[in-house]
């Protein structure tokens, strides 16, 4: 029995918008282990209209519907597999680009909009989704843009030899030890959050919903902090090399004189 053209439309129509949300919402979530990620069907080889492009769509959720008979598709159960198949696809491609490291390992997946959803300023929602996102520009990043070999890519700011990526600025780096004691200080204080564990899990909780306010306002402050000292450093090294250059030609001019 073959379907009518209305009911053909509504079948093309709803798998379209269904491939459109799954790729619009296609937020992160744990890969499910019990149900492994199939690769995605080759193309399909002929064009035969929208029947291949739908068949191609509901062979890619592991459906097997005959759309030219009466049997009906669960529009609600092939949504939930698209979206879960792009989700995990998308996981599994992020974790292979190193933009993303931070975001793999501190996303809230019980509340992923905590930094959206806080009434910030615009710079700290910046600062704190660059962060979040792992493109805030600190060695780590600036490195990548200039391809500096990863353990190359250390502090300038503390000059301690290790490598600056997120968790070293907000948490460890020396050359902000005062504004970061009054910061965890304040979120001890004010908040039943818990900064204990492993980096990541320090991280992660400074980023939930609960001190989400408190963090973004400190690390405002601590980028701020960090370009102002590397201006100075670059300061001091440029009127150290100005000073170097002086001597260099003193002595020149000096060594002149005494050979004439």
């Amino acid at each position: 029995m073959q379907l009518s053209s209305s009911r053909m439309g509504l079948v093309k129509s709803a798998c379209k918008s269904l491939l459109m949300e799954c790729h619009s919402k296609c937020t992160p979530v744990e890969i499910h282990q019990d149900h492994p990620l199939p690769p995605p069907p080759p193309p399909p080889t002929t064009t035969n209209g929208w029947a291949d492009s739908v068949r191609h769509i509901l062979d890619y959720a592991s459906m097997t519907v005959d759309i030219t008979s009466d049997e009906q598709i669960d529009l609600d159960t092939l949504h939930s597999r698209l979206l879960r198949l792009n989700r995990n696809q998308w996981l599994l491609e992020a974790g292979t680009k190193t933009k993303l490291r931070t975001f793999l390992e501190v996303y809230d997946h019980d509340n992923p909009r905590a930094i959206v959803n806080a009434n910030l300023k615009r710079s700290q929602r910046s600062v704190l989704s660059k962060i979040k996102l792992g493109v805030l520009p600190l060695a780590i990043e600036t490195g990548r843009w200039k391809d500096v070999p990863l353990e190359k890519r250390l502090c300038a700011v503390c000059n301690s030899g290790n490598l600056e990526n997120e968790y070293h600025f907000m948490l460890f780096c020396e050359g902000f030890k005062d504004t970061r004691t009054k910061y965890l200080q304040e979120v001890v204080d004010k908040t039943e959050v818990c900064i204990a564990g492993m980096e990541a899990d320090m991280l992660k909780a400074l980023l939930s919903s609960e001190a989400v306010k408190i963090t973004a306002r400190y690390a405002e402050i601590m980028f701020t902090e960090r370009k102002d000292a590397l201006f100075k450093q670059a300061k001091e090294r440029k009127e150290s090399e100005r000073k170097r250059k002086i001597e260099a030609d003193e002595e020149s001019e000096s060594t002149g004189e005494e050979g004439e």
